[in-house]
């Protein structure tokens, strides 16, 4: 039989299960534009009482000796009360909410843009993958830069989220870091959702010359329609001012229609498992529905360990 177990640092202070500070501990994590967050119950000790605001926060959960990162943050809220201590801590990607500026980059691809987001910002970079390449791109103080992030992202196809170290993740989903869950076995409850897909056609326009006369006449008007289309039935008509050429207008629409049609979720109450990540596959087997057998991609893993229930894993899928 396997035992729950933890590892929780959290500034200079470090608690195990041996320790007994610590009545629960709740990890959410998630593709962007969530922000990752832990929260930790603690009675009311000398240990808990030497928790601040701005201390590094680092979880590790698992079984037995085998423990897992699974976090790492900073400490954003201590709530003090008469028996119970609450901390709230963020990964390190809130920087990039707290983050507006004005900047203009020439002949980038989105992973340059966003590499120099995360260095202004202060994040660390984990993988970044280049992505589309634009001739000029604006960033303004209209949005923060997680949100720039967010529609880069969508533009190019990728994901994007914090790794378990807290370094950002900017790249497109592929079918690795497979995990098997059977039903029965692994998983304990099944919530699903199923949504109509809205659209069939994504059609997008862009403006400028760049596709006749090349991509130093970015900055051209033209009376030409710059559109790329993909799909066939109902329309979403998208307008970007960032795509200048008629090839990434088709590539746009392929990135944004491929995102429409995963309209199939499910969310799995599991065993806990620490192993399973944002942005990895699960195979789901043995499922009481044979249309809920099958991979899926993980968008949201939240973790909980406490004394009553143990260690359990929610994972949120689609395909």
């Amino acid at each position: 039989m396997l035992y729950p177990n933890y590892r929780l640092e959290i500034g200079s202070k470090e608690f195990t299960i041996n320790s007994q500070s610590i009545t629960s501990i709740t990890v959410k994590l998630g593709l962007g534009p969530k922000i990752d967050s832990c929260r930790v119950l603690l009675v009311g000790d000398d240990a808990a009482s030497s928790i601040g605001r701005g201390d590094n926060v680092n979880v590790y959960l698992g079984y037995d000796d085998d423990l897992v990162k699974v976090f790492t943050g900073i400490v954003d809220i201590v709530d003090v009360g008469y028996s119970q201590v609450k901390v709230d801590s963020l990964s390190p990607s809130v920087n990039l909410l707290k983050l507006r500026l004005n900047r203009v980059y020439n002949n980038q691809t989105a992973g340059q843009i966003v590499s120099d987001l995360l260095s202004t910002a202060g994040v660390s970079r984990v993988e970044v993958m280049d992505g589309l390449s634009f001739p000029i791109y604006v960033i303004d103080d209209r949005l923060n830069a997680y949100e720039h992030i967010e529609k880069l992202a969508r533009r190019c196809g990728f994901v994007f989220y914090t790794s378990s170290d807290g370094g950002l993740i900017f790249k497109k989903y592929v079918e690795d870091g497979k995990h098997t869950l059977k039903y029965g076995e692994d998983i304990l409850a099944i919530n699903m959702v199923e949504m109509v897909e809205a659209y069939g056609c994504i059609k997008v326009f862009g403006e400028s010359p760049s596709s006749m006369m090349g991509s130093e006449t970015y900055h051209w008007l033209t009376k030409r329609e710059i559109v790329g289309e993909s799909g066939s039935g109902h329309t979403l008509i998208i307008q970007d001012f960032a795509i200048k050429d008629k090839g990434t207008a088709e590539n746009v629409a392929q990135n944004v229609l491929d995102n429409v049609k995963k309209s199939f979720s499910i969310m799995l109450r599991i065993v806990g498992n620490a192993n399973i990540k944002v942005n990895d596959t699960v195979e789901a087997k043995d499922m009481p529905e044979e249309k809920l057998n099958g991979l899926f991609q993980v968008v949201d893993v939240e973790h909980y360990l406490d004394k009553m229930n143990g260690f359990t894993s929610i994972i949120t899928c689609r395909r």
